[in-house]
């Protein structure tokens, strides 16, 4: 490996580090000579948008609903796109414009869910309402 500068101080020390920290690593060499990318979270090892889903709602109910107050160290820390972590984070502080939430700022329109009689809640509205968790199953089956 070669650099067009040469590495001094600093910088030296944290090459050693990285090369340190990835000597160990033993990469396969395949036939045609391409990475191959295998999802953790599906067991055929390929992206499915279910599974990605099936780990939002579980961390929503782990996470957010039993009040762990490291959500935000570890939500920002997440390999996921920033602007699922920042509808995630909306979610846990309860600030998603739902009725309810609108009706808080002088909204005057009907608070109920468009598909049934409740209050139209971000609970309601992502995990409690028949239509929710219909659609939570469509995407599960994708």
């Amino acid at each position: 490996m070669s650099f067009r500068r040469s590495l001094s101080g600093h910088t030296l020390t944290l090459w050693h580090n990285l090369v340190a920290r990835i000597g160990h690593v033993l990469l396969n060499n395949n036939n045609n000579n391409d990475d191959v990318f295998h999802w953790n979270l599906n067991q055929s090892g390929m992206f499915t948008v279910s599974s990605m889903y099936k780990l939002l709602i579980l961390m929503y109910k782990v996470l957010i609903s039993n009040g762990n107050v490291q959500f935000d160290k570890y939500l920002w820390k997440l390999k996921m796109p920033l602007k699922l972590k920042i509808f995630l984070w909306y979610l846990k502080r309860g600030v998603v414009l739902t009725k309810v939430n609108l009706a808080r700022y002088n909204w005057k329109g009907n608070k109920q869910c468009c598909f049934c009689s409740s209050d139209e809640t971000i609970q309601h509205l992502f995990f409690d309402c028949h239509i929710a968790k219909f659609l939570w199953r469509a995407v599960q089956c994708l």
